[in-house]
């Protein structure tokens, strides 16, 4: 692998792939979180508060013990193996995920593959490259849309879906946002405030 990166020589695949993968990822942890909140029957606002500061692994711990501590009087006989079928799948997905969107990828290797650099440094430094096909990521989009699909209709069945507080509602605006003000550069390099430019329009 060579030294240098093209900051911006990136396969549009992939930028679609991990960036897709992380959006519906994302959609997958507030449903989860919903779901956390229906069955502590708290108040929505305040339970989401405290759900969205749990991890994923303690997540898929809460739900792996209530799964298999619920009575099916509770609900059905159908809940509880349906939310262990569903955490398993959370978790599954999950491994494959952090290794997707935490990984450097230094440079393309083809519009099919993408080389990805892999440092751990948990107990000892393991640093190695791996080759991922593209394909094989946007099959992890699938099933993580798959997962999100059929969590929702889990949460909608079981009316686990909290509602929030007015306090919490958001009316929508048709005002059109001020275009940003740009900061003041002092003593920087001309190369440096063109990136940055760059860099804000492009996230506009």
């Amino acid at each position: 692998m060579g030294n240098t990166v093209e900051p911006f020589d990136v396969n549009p695949r992939l930028v679609m792939a991990v960036g897709m993968l992380a959006i519906q990822w994302a959609r997958v942890e507030f449903v989860f979180q919903k779901i956390i909140v229906g069955l502590l029957q708290s108040n929505g606002a305040v339970g989401l508060m405290l759900a969205s500061n749990m991890g994923n692994r303690s997540v898929s711990e809460f739900i792996r013990t209530f799964a298999s501590s619920v009575r099916p009087e509770i609900f059905d006989v159908d809940f509880a193996p349906s939310l262990q079928t569903l955490i398993a799948e959370f978790d599954r997905i999950l491994g494959i995920r952090n290794r997707i969107v935490h990984n450097s990828w230094p440079h393309n290797i083809s519009d099919d593959q993408a080389l990805a650099l892999v440092a751990r440094f948990k107990g000892s430094v393991r640093l190695h490259e791996e080759v991922w096909d593209i394909a094989t990521m946007e099959g992890v989009i699938d099933d993580t849309v798959q997962l999100l699909t059929t969590l929702t209709f889990f949460a909608r069945r079981y009316d686990l879906f909290a509602p929030m507080n007015e306090w919490e509602e958001r009316a929508a605006s048709t005002e059109i946002p001020e275009e940003p003000k740009p900061p003041v550069y002092q003593n920087l390099d001309p190369k440096m405030i063109a990136l940055s430019i760059r860099l804000r329009s492009s996230q506009t």
